[in-house]
């Protein structure tokens, strides 16, 4: 190694003490190389060799959840016979069958009383069994009245504890409206007031008819009406509506309270039974 160093130090001071030289004179320079030592060997490291196990890419199960199967809501338990229940629930029904001719007629009772024993003994003279849509107001002033009705076999529907307008209702109010209605009629009678619910003042929208229905009920409208709840109305106007509106298929609504309504209804059913009209219940105009 010291003869290595002094030879490199030689070849520095040479180069020095040199004059400029051009490229030609350049080869004539001792090769640097030879006085270098001469190139190390180097050892080679090992290898390292690195194993890597790939992460195992996780396996992702997609359990496809099955949509909901959607039914309607079930046709709540009804003192009526199975054959004379509706087999069709829809939001809401106005009008029975337009390719038969059977009609329903319906009554609702909500305010005054006092005609409707007239009302009732027509019906039996008849042979006719209607449905009534009573209130809950109502059933706690006549309770002898409503077991009349029922001991007649006529059939009976919701029409609110308190006669509301409905759309202003929250749905928990309106669930106990309807509520109210059958537990007071279920306590005096033992009749249920399911399925049929009517909305006072007819009304209702969307939210109401869902609530109801939610509440093991269906909207019932109507096809007509007699205007027999205006207070100048005549027994004789009263028959011409109730005559004139006739349809297959027909819901009419009239009022246990008109007195118009209870001196024109034996005209009424002799005329719409002449016109070959079958007067039915609720239930049974909604059987297909």
């Amino acid at each position: 190694m010291r003869n290595n160093r002094g030879s490199l130090l030689l070849l520095l001071s040479l180069l020095l003490l040199a004059p400029a030289c051009d490229s030609s004179s350049m080869s004539e320079l001792p090769v640097i190389s030879q006085f270098l030592p001469p190139t190390a060997t180097a050892t080679p490291l090992p290898t390292a060799t690195f194993t890597i196990t790939p992460s195992p890419t996780p396996s992702v199960t997609f359990t496809a959840t099955p949509s909901p199967t959607v039914t309607d809501t079930p046709t709540p338990t009804s003192t009526l016979p199975p054959a004379s229940r509706p087999t069709v629930t829809p939001v809401e029904i106005a009008r029975g069958n337009p390719e038969r001719p059977w009609m329903a007629l319906t009554f609702d009772a909500g305010a005054d009383s006092v005609p409707l024993l007239s009302i009732l003994e027509t019906l039996r003279q008849a042979n006719l069994r209607c449905t009534f849509f009573v209130t809950g107001l109502w059933v706690l002033e006549n309770p002898d009245l409503l077991q009349e009705i029922v001991a007649d076999g006529h059939e009976l529907g919701n029409h609110s504890s308190t006669h509301p307008h409905f759309t202003e209702l929250t749905d928990q109010e309106i669930a106990q409206e309807l509520a109210a209605v059958e537990e007071l009629v279920m306590q005096s009678t033992g009749q249920s007031t399911k399925p049929y619910f009517r909305p006072p003042f007819g009304n209702r929208d969307d939210r109401v008819r869902r609530v109801v229905q939610e509440n093991g009920y269906i909207t019932i409208y109507w096809t007509y009406q007699v205007w027999d709840w205006v207070g100048d109305r005549t027994a004789e106007e009263v028959f011409n509506y109730a005559v004139d509106g006739a349809r297959n298929g027909a819901i009419v609504v009239m009022h246990v309270g008109a007195a118009e309504t209870a001196e024109a209804l034996p005209g009424i059913i002799e005329e719409l039974r002449a016109r070959g009209y079958r007067l039915v219940t609720l239930s049974e105009l909604l059987v297909s």
